[in-house]
């Protein structure tokens, strides 16, 4: 005789003992020539849940549900971060370390509790000139002159200079009639 096992919605089969014998999480058991009394006897369990929350950075908004209540295994709802004017969408980050780059994400086969965020950056690089104390603010152009005397200096002169260009999040930088000329 055939027996079929299908546990409610939100649980699984923990175990099936067969004659006080443990078979697993079988879903099926055929008894075969059956001649004596038998026993089926199975166990089922609540499918744990894990939350996953999603949160947006600076920059940007959620296109759906921020958190969302899982069956262990199964998929998440896709989430899309929607970057704010003159922002970009970067990364999602899982407990501030590098999780994707996908977007939508849905997250495959949930296992445990999870805080996403997404993280977006402006479209305008940071731009820092450390020169004379001048500073180039964000989104800003400006005339720099960075100096002479680079090359053979005359005794007593400055001919250290750093400049720093920073660039925040973006994957690349662009400079425009950009020109280093010295004496």
């Amino acid at each position: 005789q055939a027996y079929t096992i299908t546990p409610n919605s939100g649980h699984r089969i923990a175990d099936v003992l067969v004659d006080g014998t443990s078979l697993g999480a079988v879903t099926s058991y055929i008894f075969v020539n059956v001649r004596n009394t038998h026993t089926i006897s199975v166990t089922f369990e609540a499918i744990p849940e894990y939350t996953v929350t999603f949160t947006a950075g600076a920059g940007g908004t959620l296109s759906d549900a921020s958190t969302q209540t899982i069956l262990e295994g199964r998929d998440c709802a896709a989430v899309e971060a929607l970057p704010a004017s003159d922002y970009q969408f970067v990364k999602w980050t899982l407990g501030g370390s590098d999780y994707s780059t996908i977007n939508p994400l849905t997250v495959r086969n949930v296992t445990a509790n999870m805080d996403l965020a997404a993280v977006f950056a402006s479209d305008h690089a940071e731009i820092e000139v450390a020169y004379n104390s001048t500073s180039i603010p964000d989104g800003s152009s400006a005339d720099v002159t960075f100096g002479t005397n680079f090359g053979n200096a005359p005794i007593g002169s400055v001919v250290t200079r750093n400049y720093i260009i920073r660039n925040l999040g973006l994957s690349t930088l662009s400079l425009s009639n950009a020109s280093i000329t010295g004496a």
